[in-house]
């Protein structure tokens, strides 16, 4: 399996995470009354996407392609996912 399948996996299982946030709690009355726990769940789709972009400096890292904006983009939804989550 190539990290291309692997991080475009990642990627998809994101985007239904998401979709899965926003759509179930509409259809049913079920609420997390933990809010850390809340929040740790919203953070699932994000630690997908860190994890994806991680491959992706991987690979470009490999093949000798500049990757210093995915470095970026990691540590601000770090950073952010971190002060969302103890705010």
């Amino acid at each position: 399996m190539t990290i291309n399948r692997v991080k475009i996996g990642l990627y998809i299982l994101a985007i239904i995470a998401t979709f899965f946030l926003f759509f179930i709690p509409l259809a049913s009355d079920y609420t997390i009354d933990n809010r850390f726990i809340r929040k740790a769940i919203i953070g699932v789709p994000l630690f997908l996407f860190i994890i994806g972009k991680l491959l992706t400096v991987k690979d470009k890292k490999n093949n000798h392609i500049r990757f210093d904006k995915d470095i970026y983009i990691m540590i601000g939804l770090t950073f952010g996912y971190i002060f969302f989550l103890f705010s």
